[in-house]
């Protein structure tokens, strides 16, 4: 069984998009972790200053311009048509904050189940890619007719070869 089971791997192994799925698998995975690793890298000096700079401009808006802001999203709101949400809900602006501009810190476990549900579906594909090829590869050469077929008689071949045939044995004399 474990003698068979090694000739069917090596059979597997052995075909061409066997190793092409394998390859592009590691290929697909060291891309995705390329972009998660691109992704996950801090923001550089100069996109830091942007973003404190955006949220300057975002703080001294808010500050020059939040009672005007408010007092016009109240007159809109008076026009709203009914069912409308309340005066707090829609005219709500809180104060910008720093961390709101540019990039939250990426934490390793909240972005690892989605990196690892994506790569799951091109293991599956490439799975069902690779098995499909391999047992067409048994039906077109006519093979998985005699696995289905075939009732192995080991025992009674190993028997016969053992076993004794008349006149084979002769005694010296």
């Amino acid at each position: 069984m474990i003698r068979l089971t090694k000739v069917e791997l090596r059979r597997l192994s052995a075909r061409r998009l066997t190793l092409i799925g394998v390859a592009g698998l590691l290929l697909i995975t060291a891309l995705l972790l390329v972009a998660t690793w691109f992704d996950a890298r801090p923001l550089s000096a100069a996109e830091q200053q942007q973003a404190e700079r955006q949220f300057q401009l975002a703080h001294e808006d808010w500050v020059d311009h939040a009672a005007e802001n408010r007092a016009q999203c109240e007159e809109d709101w008076k026009t709203q048509p009914d069912p409308k949400p309340t005066v707090d809900d829609m005219c709500s602006y809180p104060e910008p904050k720093l961390e709101d501009y540019g990039k939250p810190p990426t934490v390793f476990a909240q972005i690892m189940p989605d990196l690892l549900q994506g790569s799951s579906y091109f293991l599956a594909f490439a799975a069902f890619l690779i098995g499909a090829s391999f047992l067409g590869a048994e039906f077109s050469s006519g093979a998985i007719g005699n696995w289905l077929t075939f009732e192995p008689r080991r025992l009674r071949v190993y028997g016969s070869k053992l076993r004794p045939r008349p006149g084979s044995c002769r005694s010296p004399r």
